[in-house]
């Protein structure tokens, strides 16, 4: 049973270890090098309706959206090692389809301290990042903190990265310590770029994630994270960006509360011209399920330093309130409900969505 378990938290790509004595990888047999591996295939996927209106403007806006097709793939080669494969189609304003292969990776659970994962991977930064993938199934409300934003619509994270990653957990009585540490390609010359074949400077991205657990209070997670990068240059940009992001999360989950906290600070600074630019995003979330159930509230605040050269060069201060309900019809079906105030630099806009979000 143990092993089975340590099977599934490494499919679902979990943070931690399986919960069973370290043991150093097992040698398979005559019969599994010969068997083909078994393929595991899960589908995620979401339709929308959105009603929007730009208090400046005074326009109004609506339409039907079909969200992320997610194909969520997984193998395992052995008791020890496994394959997970997330396949992604969307759509983008312009109505085109765009098929995107945002995990691909191997993971080697070698004991609950130590386990290897190599590929391309969710940079896990925090708690959201590693926590919720592409279906929005996973998630109680309808969209994303505006935080953890995908880099093709702007968002200011390192969503994705191609590297390697040891992680693991340690029991202790008082408390369960878990770390998370990765090596990296690193950020691309763009935002919205992912080294994924070729990393346009020497050094390598450095990801800490270590989070606590305390046995006191069954459910509350603290964490902290340091990335460290150098930011390729590009014909426009001569130097060098020095990137540091240093955040932290606080979650407490139960059977009916769920409460997220997170904050993360983007710093960049061009050593050549002493210059430096500081980007602030942070999100709470509350929700409480009543059986079926689940009504929710979440505030989003982001401050962008103007001139920064690898963000839109803007001075852009952003705060969202957002209130929603969410029924689970079903085991494998989720209803949203949600409205949201958004005010972008004085300039608000207030939105209505209409989700139906599944697994198939």
């Amino acid at each position: 049973m143990g092993r089975r378990l340590a099977l599934v938290f490494i499919l679902l790509g979990s943070l931690g270890a399986s919960g069973q004595e370290a043991k150093t990888v097992d040698a398979p047999d005559e019969e599994a090098v010969t068997a083909s591996p078994r393929l595991n295939l899960k589908g995620f996927g979401d339709v929308n309706f959105r009603w929007s209106r730009d208090d400046d403007s005074q326009q109004n806006r609506n339409a039907f959206t079909v969200g992320q097709v997610d194909l969520f793939i997984t193998s395992p080669l052995t008791d020890r090692i496994a394959v997970l494969a997330e396949v992604v189609g969307k759509f983008r304003r312009t109505n085109e389809t765009v098929f995107d292969v945002e995990r691909i990776h191997i993971t080697y659970a070698l004991s609950d301290l130590a386990n290897i994962r190599a590929g391309r991977m969710h940079t896990p930064l925090g708690y959201w990042n590693e926590t919720y993938h592409h279906g929005a199934w996973f998630q109680t409300t309808a969209g994303r903190p505006d935080v953890y934003a995908f880099n093709d619509v702007g968002g200011i994270l390192p969503i994705h990265s191609v590297g390697m990653e040891l992680f693991g957990s340690k029991s202790f009585p008082a408390l369960d310590v878990a770390y998370n540490l990765s090596v990296m390609n690193g950020r691309g010359r763009v935002v919205t770029e992912t080294q994924n074949v070729q990393d346009f400077n020497r050094l390598k991205a450095v990801n800490l994630l270590v989070h606590l657990s305390p046995s006191a209070l069954p459910g509350l997670r603290l964490g902290g994270d340091l990335y460290l990068d150098k930011i390729p240059t590009t014909d426009t940009r001569r130097n060098e960006l020095n990137e540091t992001i240093v955040g932290g999360h606080v979650v407490y989950l139960t059977g009916a509360v769920e409460l997220l906290a997170e904050y993360l600070n983007v710093a960049h600074r061009d050593e050549v011209a002493k210059v430096g630019y500081r980007t602030q995003g942070a999100y709470v979330q509350v929700a409480y399920r009543l059986d079926r159930v689940k009504p929710y509230y979440r505030f989003d605040y982001q401050s962008q330093a103007a001139g920064d050269p690898y963000f839109l060069p803007v001075d852009l201060r952003t705060r969202r309130h957002t209130v929603g309900l969410r029924w689970d019809v079903l085991v494998w079906n989720g209803i949203k409900l949600e409205g949201s105030f958004l005010n972008r630099d004085g300039v608000t806009e207030t939105s209505v969505t209409l989700q139906t979000a599944f697994t198939f």
